[in-house]
Order: structure tokens, then sequence, then C-alpha cells
């Protein structure tokens, strides 16, 4: 599984590749990994956004997207679960087996590869809603680990793979 170095990582490769890119196609080859949104609005949002920034919020990538006209800003939300990667890939090179989620930009393609299929690509921002402090922010520091881990039972690997706290 990727941590939190390498996402962090692929958010500052990726930001300056997809800068101001418009989206011209979605290509969805794995339903699963755009759960729980649906591939027609996969579709209907993203072509003709452009990607105006990435983030990271924890293992998650925060894809700032600004649709055209006058329809506001939307994120799309990934993660790469324990095999995904994300990357551009020439328009003319044949998509990997694993490939489950294709955004065509031209003479690139953004491929979203998960050869497991536990990664995600999708419009559903739920998930962050449980997540705890950012770990590389200001809101966390070894008191705030200490005090979470000194209330809880739990063994202290399973506390440590805890996204909530």
């Amino acid at each position: 599984m990727p941590e939190l170095p390498e996402v962090e990582v692929l958010v500052r490769h990726l930001g300056p590749l997809l800068h101001n890119k418009a989206v011209r196609g979605v290509q969805v080859h794995r339903k699963k990994s755009i759960w729980p949104t649906s591939s027609r609005r996969m579709r209907d949002q993203l072509v003709g956004a452009k990607f105006k920034s990435i983030k990271r919020r924890a293992k998650y990538l925060l894809f700032e997207m600004k649709p055209t006209g006058k329809m506001p800003a939307f994120t799309l939300l990934g993660h790469l679960g324990m095999t995904g990667r994300m990357y551009l890939l020439p328009k003319k090179v044949q998509l990997p087996k694993h490939t489950a989620v294709v955004l065509e930009l031209g003479r690139h393609n953004f491929v979203f590869e998960d050869t497991r299929y536990f990664g995600r690509l999708t419009l559903n921002t739920e998930s962050l809603d449980a997540l705890g402090p950012e770990p590389l922010g200001d809101g966390f520091s070894g008191d705030t680990l200490r005090e979470a881990l000194r209330r809880s039972s739990q063994a202290i690997k399973v506390k440590l793979l805890d996204q909530s706290i």
C-alpha cells in the first residue's frame, strides 16, 4: 500500500502535468473503482472540466476541477488502495491490463490502474469526513497522537492504521 510520503510525491508530480488540462472523455473499465458514482455521472461532470489543482489529504488525492460555464468547482477524489497507480500515458500507447479509469486529455490519457481494485477515483468525497487531523499539518503533534492512543485499549498497530485518530 502506498504510504503518505509516496502519495505526496505523486501529488507534486501530477500537479504541473495536469494543471489546466481539460477532460475530453471518460472511460470506466471497472465500475467498482468509481463507486458510488455512476459511469454516466462521471462522464457528465468530468467531460469539459479542467484540472485546477491537486492536493493531498491523508492518503487521498483531491483533484480540484473547474467545469465549463458558471457551474461550481468540484473535487474528484482519488485513493490508490493497495496497488493503484495514476499517471499520464500517450494516447497511442495501449492501456495496461488492469486499467480502471481513463480520463482522455488530448494527446495523453490520465490512467488510473489498479491490479487489486481496492483504489478509487470518484466524485463522492464523504470518506474525507471520517479522517482525523492531517499528519503533516499544524493540528497534529506527538501529544495529539499520545492522547489518542492513551484513550484506547486496542493494539498499537490497529490504532496506527485507524485514519480517524
